[in-house]
């Protein structure tokens, strides 16, 4: 090789050396204005997320997060009586019932329930101390038509509200419905807390009729 050929060799490396270097800089510079970046965003945020318990916070949001959490201190647990497992017969309607009351209640039960129900009692969930609303829906053939006021109030822990729905089944099978009951804020009706949802289990029979043995039927 000659001289000036391994001359040419040593520029060529140093200038590659140059760029190898020149780009690790870049690299690290970038990382760390990347890594500043994040820190920032990071420490922005976080005055953000208690902007709302700031006196001067008047976005509508943080009015509506206040409000809401302001009411939830007023729920306090309550009890329902429904019955959970209901037996009925296709062509007979049935009347379902849903009593709510408060913790103080002196009666919180289901008059009248039919022989063909098994009565339960649940406390764990259920918050009460304001507008409750209830809905009762499933997947039964006929219809489900409610009976009573929607939204009732269970305020005091001495109250107590019912609800009523009509079924009236059209086929025989095992059936779900599920009732919900959610309290409301006042002002808004919008949800205190997450809705809370029992299961009920509906068996319908067939007509009597068709039950009976061939042999019988006329």
């Amino acid at each position: 090789m000659s001289h000036h050929d391994r001359h040419a060799q040593r520029r060529v490396s140093r200038r590659s050396v140059g760029f190898v270097v020149f780009g690790l800089a870049l690299s690290i510079t970038a990382s760390g204005i990347a890594f500043l970046v994040g820190r920032s965003v990071v420490h922005l945020s976080a005055p953000q997320l208690q902007q709302c318990a700031r006196p001067s916070a008047r976005s509508p949001q943080c009015t509506y997060q206040s409000g809401i959490l302001e009411d939830r201190r007023a729920l306090f647990p309550g009890y329902i009586y429904i019955n959970n497992a209901v037996r009925v017969t296709v062509g007979q309607p049935y009347v379902f019932e849903a009593a709510v009351c408060g913790s103080a209640a002196s009666s919180c039960d289901i008059p009248g329930g039919s022989a063909r129900s098994e009565p339960s009692r649940f406390q764990s969930k259920l918050l009460v101390g304001a507008r409750i609303i209830a809905t009762f829906e499933g997947d039964v053939p006929g219809t489900v038509q409610s009976t009573s006021a929607k939204v009732q109030p269970v305020i005091a822990p001495t109250d107590m509200a019912r609800w009523t729905w009509l079924i009236q089944p059209s086929h025989p099978g095992t059936f779900a419905l599920t009732l919900t009951l959610t309290p409301l804020q006042t002002k808004t009706d919008s949800p205190l807390v997450a809705s809370v949802p029992f299961q009920i289990k509906l068996e319908v029979a067939p007509p009597k009729a068709d039950r009976l043995p061939t042999s019988t039927r006329r």
